[in-house]
């Protein structure tokens, strides 16, 4: 995946500056953009991004979507050689109401969402849009999503 996320981002800033800049020329503009709410990147972070041995934590990778409008659908896309086995216990839904089971990249999915804050279920929210367009209720990908439909 990190592979990707690189190939994906040499791909929009050759879009955006006309060519892959340095790891400084990244990390600087990253920063201007990325506000008092994000923390700001070095510049062996930036190289780290670009040769794709790392990828940024959700809330970067916001700052990268809003900037670049960078796109993130291949985060949806299961890797080479993943699992995809079905797991030993029933879906139980809210209502109690058990559904078919669900595989385990299913399982980590929904424990994900459960787990972030309110701006990672907007970004997940959004991958899910963006892989499976008219699936995610209008409602859920307003701007201002409404706090106990995410909770």
């Amino acid at each position: 995946m990190k592979d990707q996320f690189a190939k994906t981002l040499a791909r929009y800033l050759l879009d955006y500056y006309g060519r892959i800049p340095s790891a400084a020329i990244l990390a600087r503009d990253f920063n201007l953009r990325a506000g008092a709410q994000t923390a700001h990147i070095s510049p062996e972070t930036a190289r780290r991004w670009i040769r794709g041995l790392s990828m940024p934590e959700m809330d970067k990778l916001q700052v990268m979507v809003d900037w670049l409008r960078l796109e993130i659908s291949f985060l949806g896309r299961p890797s080479e050689g993943s699992e995809n086995r079905q797991a030993s216990t029933p879906n139980v839904g809210s209502g109690g109401m058990v559904s078919r089971n669900i595989n385990t990249v299913e399982l980590a999915l929904l424990q994900v969402f459960r787990e972030t804050d309110l701006r990672g279920k907007r970004i997940l929210l959004a991958i899910a849009e963006t892989l499976v367009p008219g699936m995610i209720p209008p409602s859920a990908l307003q701007t201002r999503l409404n706090d106990s439909f995410l909770s």
